[in-house]
């Protein structure tokens, strides 16, 4: 599970670099940490997603579940696109390998909120999201005809999305 988590938190932030699906205005190291926490304060919805994914273990700051979802939350309502596909997979997941996070509750409807929200905006991610929701039926009633329209969606954006054999198959395209 851990590294499931590592590799879907090194896909989120591959998705920040110049070569990914989101382009930031700035480029944070970890000795730009007080740089990134006044930005965040300041309501820059890119330095919380940041600062979220940092307390979620990337290794900028001390792993704290609770500020990391605080943070990724706070960037999502923001309109941060990456943060909402974000806590959409953070939902789904029925457990999250970061300190303090024993109390984390999977959540299908928050799930399925938070990829509607990144979905409205085109996000392939999210898009996947919702196709494996429907394909699975998590949280709704499983439904391969609207989990095969959100695979179509997601495929549009195939150089952003990587769409699994299972979720080709059992939403039948």
């Amino acid at each position: 599970m851990k590294v499931l988590f590592t590799m879907m938190i090194a896909l989120m932030l591959y998705a920040c670099s110049d070569d990914g699906l989101i382009v930031r205005d700035y480029k944070f190291d970890s000795q730009d940490i007080n740089q990134v926490k006044t930005a965040a304060a300041q309501g820059d919805a890119g330095a919380m997603f940041e600062l979220g994914m940092g307390y979620m273990g990337t290794g900028m700051v001390e792993e704290d579940y609770k500020q990391g979802m605080s943070w990724l939350t706070k960037s999502a309502e923001k309109g941060d696109v990456l943060a909402q596909s974000t806590l959409g997979n953070l939902y789904l997941s029925d457990k999250i390998p970061v300190k303090g996070a024993q109390n984390h509750v999977q959540d299908f409807s928050k799930a399925r909120y938070w990829f509607e929200k990144g979905a409205e905006k085109n996000d392939g991610m999210s898009q996947l999201g919702l196709a494996t929701i429907y394909s699975k039926g998590l949280g709704v009633a499983k439904d391969d005809k609207i989990a095969s329209e959100w695979l179509r969606k997601a495929k549009a954006n195939r150089d952003n999305v990587t769409i699994s054999s299972d979720l080709m198959y059992t939403s039948g395209k």
